[in-house]
């Protein structure tokens, strides 16, 4: 058998027993069709699949990629799909049954964690020759503990898979001159997800920095310069993706990075280092925990790369410095600040961790190469290390029953490993019966690593159910062009999911301006998304919220609407809605927006509007003990906020309606996530009852709670004051919007979309310039008179990344022809 067949071969176990571990697994987890359960998790749950199901309506339909009324209040999609969609692959879901959406995605995460495993075995075979012994190390990368807790996260995998290839071709660039191949990698690499390609990027840096260094390599300066114009060229031929995703960034709340202003240390380093062991549950949240589990063996052949006589002492210091890097940077906030795009990751903590995971592969199967030609003492001392090690983690590292047991588990699994490789060591007829046994003990590690850490599920059944139920309303009131919202949503994306107006987005692209909007009056927000929960019958009708979706078991009477029509099974339609577009009275000077509080902007907003007093009146909160108690003003609408509640204090309070007479209770509800901050809708409160306020997570003593009597008149007052002026004729599609106005006298026009870079609007056909109301909302200044106002939108950095692909396709051209002409001369 030739090399070239033998490598193809090896290239087909990995792909083979990677793709057996997962269909082993899917059969185990009763994933559909081998059950009724779906690889659903976090983002991919969240925001993956209604993106995807939104990229396919445009596939579909044939629309421009150019903004999406679907995402929240309406979005930029082409800084959506450069950010999360940019992988190829996810263009074939236009060829996909919406029905199977799900499992489409499903199948190309797989795809991509076999073909993760087999880059990592061409990396290993083209740089250090061809071996079957690549197999377990190789395994070992595509299950790591960074692809066990992110494989759902469909979007970096391809960028994942790229890596090696990456560091492959900038070995190629210094040891042989050869460009193209880095090039080209890193290319595909920054177009399939450049948020990946950063910490790519950054580590090609540094291990450029000690690939310089080495002696091996000639012609130094030429070859830094080379790699610099290389990765450039390579930046630019992905300018198509990165500069509208970065333009789309720059709006948003990770664009103003504010760097740490002291050194922090997050946790002990043994405590970190604990967590290379088998069976460590993976960390998703923001405690900063790094994923770097990279299978046990490395406690063995680690130690074994240091001690080895056949390795250069160069290479174990630059490699050993960029491990005890790495390391440093899961642990101390400057250095993780920096890694993550100088920003905070907002969960999924230690995002660069895959490449520490291939860093270790490498320096473990050098260390197995010269396996043969260490003395046994070495081998012996090697395991004693990695043993010293797992008993520092067992005496000193937080006990549990859990991390006791993983603790046991590495010691068998190393021990294990260490008769592998003693008798790999001495007894060499029997090497590829050993080997085998090896990679199959390596196989069952990492699958049940997998199965036991990173393999989580949920019902299918329920999340198709709830979107064909979203899509059977949208069904109902199609052609209405109407804005929906729910206390009863399935994720922060229902409107891309079902093809729905909404007032709720989730996207790392989500509007600066409307989430500050949110924030300030009173709903619930992150840098991330906005989200209509804590909505007022004033701000629900500031986003042109026409329909209120319920749920069926509601305790409470709907209090966002004061005035409503039901139109089907838990619908409701608001009927001081307004209009995708609408002029504001002329005593509207938007100062309500510089006041302190969410109430205090409310009812300063309320008095711009017309009304003669406040909108909500602050109630009395009486301290029961370890309850709350609220002295009501009257019959009407309540709401209230928290204020210091924390996840362990208030988080999940329960509202109990009682009877003044009786003291029985007549209806409760529990609300969750109430530490945000946002308004809790009591409903309405009859003269005859009185409200209670507890929690089921910790206590209030800390916790500040206000309450607010919502005057529904005053409301009403100011709500029809706002809905005096509508535009006419309004028209809105795919590439942006028309309507008409007739007004008595110049007034700003609003319209209930976020002001975004991107529009450009006119008025009888002559440009003006856009401008904003509440620092968020989309507006326009129209005179007095009949006029036609017309919006055209373009993705900001669309026309300047296409230029820059353009550039950077002429450029490695020109330096391919050089270098051929070069060739010619030469022969």
């Amino acid at each position: 058998m030739s090399e070239a067949q033998k490598r193809k071969q090896i290239y087909l176990i990995c792909f083979g027993i990677s793709a057996c571990i997962i269909f082993i697994l899917a059969i185990c987890n009763h994933i559909y069709p081998f059950g009724e359960k779906c690889f659903l998790r976090t983002d991919l749950y969240n925001q993956y699949v209604p993106f995807y199901a939104e990229l396919q309506r445009k596939l579909r339909a044939g629309e421009s990629f150019s903004y999406s009324y679907y995402l929240g209040l309406g979005s930029n999609f082409m800084g959506v799909y450069a950010y999360y969609l940019a992988n190829p692959f996810a263009l074939l879901c236009a060829f996909i049954p919406k029905g199977f959406l799900i499992e489409f995605m499903t199948v190309l995460i797989f795809l991509q964690i076999c073909l993760v495993c087999v880059s990592m075995a061409y990396y290993l075979l083209h740089h250090f020759g061809t071996s079957y012994a690549v197999i377990p190390f190789s395994l070992f990368y595509g299950f790591s503990a960074f692809m066990v807790a992110y494989n759902w996260n469909i979007m970096w995998l391809a960028s994942v898979a790229l890596a090696p290839i990456v560091m492959l071709g900038l070995e190629e660039l210094f040891f042989r001159g050869k460009w193209k191949l880095y090039t080209i990698s890193l290319f595909l690499a920054i177009w399939f997800n450049y948020y990946i390609s950063i910490f790519i990027c950054i580590f090609a840096v540094l291990y450029g920095v000690t690939l310089i260094i080495d002696s091996r390599v000639t012609k130094k300066f030429f070859k830094a310069f080379k790699f610099a114009v290389c990765s450039m060229i390579a930046g630019l031929c992905a300018g198509f993706v990165v500069w509208p995703g970065a333009n789309a960034l720059m709006g948003t709340g990770f664009s103003k990075p504010n760097f740490p202003k002291n050194v922090k240390v997050y946790f002990n380093f043994l405590d970190m280092l604990s967590r290379h062991m088998f069976n460590v549950s993976v960390e998703l949240k923001n405690d900063h925990w790094p994923n770097i589990y990279t299978g046990v063996m490395i406690f063995l052949l680690i130690p074994l790369f240091f001690l080895s006589s056949k390795i250069r002492l160069k290479d174990k210091i630059c490699k050993g410095l960029l491990a005890v890097f790495f390391l440093l940077s899961f642990d101390i906030n400057v250095l993780n600040f920096i890694w993550h795009g100088l920003n905070y990751p907002d969960s999924l903590p230690a995002r660069q961790s895959f490449l520490y995971s291939f860093l270790l592969i490498t320096m473990c199967y050098e260390a197995f190469l010269h396996l043969q030609e260490e003395k046994k003492w070495k081998l012996f001392v090697s395991y004693g290390i990695g043993v010293a090690f797992l008993g520092s983690f067992g005496l000193f590292v937080q006990h549990t029953e859990v991390f006791q047991k993983s603790v046991l588990l590495s010691f068998l699994y190393i021990s294990v490993y260490l008769v592998f490789a003693f008798c790999y060591q001495t007894d060499g007829p029997n090497r590829k019966s050993i080997l085998l046994l090896c990679i199959a003990f390596a196989a069952f590690e990492a699958g049940l690593n997998l199965y036991n850490t990173g393999f989580s599920t949920v019902t299918r059944a329920k999340y198709v159910t709830k979107v064909q139920a979203l899509e059977g309303i949208e069904q109902a009131l199609r052609g209405q062009d109407s804005r929906f919202d729910t206390n009863v949503r399935m994720t922060k994306n229902d409107g891309p999911l079902a093809s729905l107006h909404t007032a709720t987005l989730f996207s790392s692209t989500t509007n600066y301006g409307m989430y500050q909007f949110y924030q300030k009056m009173g709903m619930d927000y992150s840098k991330v998304y906005y989200c209509y929960e804590g909505a007022t019958p004033l701000t629900s009708a500031l986003l042109g919220v026409d329909y209120f979706i319920g749920s069926s078991d509601e305790n409470f009477q709907d209090a966002f609407h004061t005035n409503r029509r039901p139109v089907m099974n838990h619908v409701v339609y608001n009927m001081n809605g307004l209009p995708f577009a609408y002029g504001l009275p002329e005593s509207v000077t938007e100062d309500f927006y510089t006041r302190e509080s969410a109430v205090d902007r409310l009812n300063a907003f309320g008095e711009e509007l017309g009304a003669d007093s406040p909108l909500y009146w602050e109630c009395k909160v009486l301290v029961d003990g370890e309850k709350r108690q609220i002295r009501t003003i009257g019959e009407g609408t309540y709401y209230i906020r928290l204020e210091n509640a924390s996840k362990s204090n208030g988080d999940t309070i329960l509202v109990e309606i009682h009877d003044k007479t009786t003291g029985n209770v007549i209806r409760s509800k529990k609300y969750k996530n109430a530490r945000k901050g946002f308004f809790l809708s009591l409903g309405k409160i009859l003269q005859s009852e009185y409200a209670v306020i507890s929690t089921e997570t910790g206590s209030l003593e800390k916790v500040t709670i206000k309450a607010y009597y919502q005057d529904d008149e005053m409301v009403k007052k100011a709500l029809n004051a706002l809905s005096a002026y509508p535009a006419d004729e309004i028209v809105y599609g795919n590439h942006g919007f028309t309507c008409s106005t007739d007004y008595d006298q110049a007034r700003k026009l609003v319209f209930t979309i976020p002001a975004e870079k991107g529009w450009q609007l006119s008025i009888d056909g002559t440009p003006v310039e856009a401008t904003q109301f509440s620092d968020a909302f989309l507006a326009v200044d129209v005179p007095a008179g009949a006029h036609q106002i017309k919006g055209i939108f373009t993705s900001p950095g669309l026309k300047a990344g296409l230029i820059m692909s353009h550039v950077g396709v002429l450029l490695y051209l020109s330096l391919y022809l050089l270098e051929k002409k070069s060739k010619k001369g030469a022969k």
